[in-house]
This record gives structure tokens, C-alpha cells and sequence, in this order.
């Protein structure tokens, strides 16, 4: 299986939100907007990977199976 750049970059990227939520998490513990902007942007998070994956899935492959066959 062969690893692609833009699949690292999206690790790295949810590593360093992860610790960024950790380390300003006590910073908003008071606050409930701050409650809500971490909820939606984690939705906002998932989507994006799952569209993500969905667009991986259905077009490199894609590609990838076109050059099998050519």
C-alpha cells in the first residue's frame, strides 16, 4: 500500500488540533461558547475527513484501476 503525501499532512494536522485541545482546554473550562465551537468544529472535522476518505476511495482508485487496464 503506498502511503501519500496528503494522507501525512492530514495525520500531523489532527495531531497537532489534538494537542491544541488539550492544552487550551483549561483555558475555556468556564466558558459554554467555547463548548459549542469546539462540538462544531469537530463535526465540521469529521465531515471533512469523511469526504476526504469518500473522495480518495472513488477517485484514485479510480485512477489507479485505469492504469491496470491500459
Amino acid at each position: 500500500m503506498k502511503i501519500y503525501k496528503y494522507s501525512v499532512r492530514a495525520v500531523i494536522t489532527l495531531l497537532l488540533l489534538l494537542v491544541f485541545v488539550v492544552l487550551f482546554f483549561p483555558l475555556a473550562f468556564d466558558n459554554e461558547q467555547i463548548y459549542k465551537v469546539i462540538l462544531f468544529s469537530s463535526i465540521a472535522i469529521v465531515l471533512f475527513l469523511m469526504l476526504f476518505l469518500i473522495w480518495i476511495n472513488a477517485f484514485v482508485s479510480h485512477q489507479n484501476k485505469n492504469k491496470i487496464h491500459n
